[in-house]
């Protein structure tokens, strides 16, 4: 396997990770309270299934299948926390921000752009991400949900709009007429 393939697989484990801590921290939102958190949560889980998504289709061609998800995650780890803590995880990105444009470099001089492409878009798609976790973190450090705004997520990319969706993506530029509502 060359450096790109183990960079989409190592993409593929950051994003299953992420997709299972948010699932989880779903749930703890829940019990503790903050139904709004989980609300966003839930849309932060779907958006990184959509990133895992765009890896499994650079590394095996295809969406991931459940049995791809099963073999994976005995690779990765991780610890739920409290609401706010799963929300300061969520707010740190730099260095998975950092991960992506390297990977996108080395896309680039491997010939291929299509890994370059979601390298790049993944690495501005998770400020969006750390955005709505800083958001909400706001109000959980105040002991309150956050408030009942809708939540959109971009179906191509997993951009997180919180409020109303934009014309179109920032990132991807998919019309925002189909982003998905939370």
């Amino acid at each position: 396997m060359g450096k790109l393939e183990d960079l989409m697989l190592e993409g593929m484990l950051t994003e299953l990770k992420a997709t299972l801590l948010y699932a989880e921290a779903e749930k703890r939102a829940t019990d503790e309270g903050y139904a709004n958190v989980a609300r966003m949560f839930k849309a932060l889980s779907d958006a990184e299934k959509i990133h895992l998504n765009l890896f499994s289709r650079l590394y095996y061609g295809r969406d991931a299948t459940e049995e791809d998800v099963e073999n994976l995650k005995g690779k990765v780890g991780f610890n739920v926390g409290t609401t706010k803590e799963n929300l300061n995880v969520c707010a740190e990105v730099e260095d998975e921000t950092k991960q992506y444009i390297d990977a996108a470099n080395t896309a680039i001089e491997n010939g291929n752009p299509g890994a370059y492409v979601v390298f790049t878009q993944l690495a501005q798609v998770g400020e969006s991400h750390a955005n709505a976790c800083r958001n909400a973190l706001k109000h959980v450090e105040k002991e309150e949900d956050m408030q009942p705004e809708k939540i959109y997520v971009c179906p191509t990319c997993g951009y997180i709009q919180v409020g109303e969706p934009p014309y179109r993506c920032p990132v991807c530029d998919e019309p925002g007429k189909n982003f998905i509502k939370y």
